[in-house]
């Protein structure tokens, strides 16, 4: 059987303590059990997620949804009332670019 060798930038030399309340405590453990994590995985995964999220490519993509979803409103206001095929378009793929919001 062949072993990995983990390299020094990925080896987890580091240790942080955190104080909680014993009620956080038993909702990470429970969350952690769910999706079959140490409460330790559990909590540096989601650390790990909440330092993504702040990244300037995530500003980026949500400077862009807004200016489609602005550029989208524009263009459904200058439909006439008889444009409604493409009226119909328009909300289903706005409904597309708000999915996108909740990711």
């Amino acid at each position: 059987m062949l072993r990995r060798r983990m390299s020094e930038s990925n080896k987890q030399t580091e240790k942080i303590t955190i104080r909680c309340t014993p009620e956080l405590k038993k909702r990470i453990e429970s969350k952690a059990k769910q999706f079959g994590q140490r409460p330790s995985e559990f909590v540096r995964d989601q650390a790990e997620t909440g330092l993504q999220r702040k990244t300037k490519w995530d500003r980026k993509k949500v400077a862009a949804l807004v200016e489609n979803q602005e550029n989208l409103n524009r263009m459904f206001e200058s439909l006439n009332s008889d444009q409604n095929d493409l009226k119909e378009k328009l909300i289903e793929y706005s409904e597309g670019e708000l999915a996108l919001w909740e990711h």
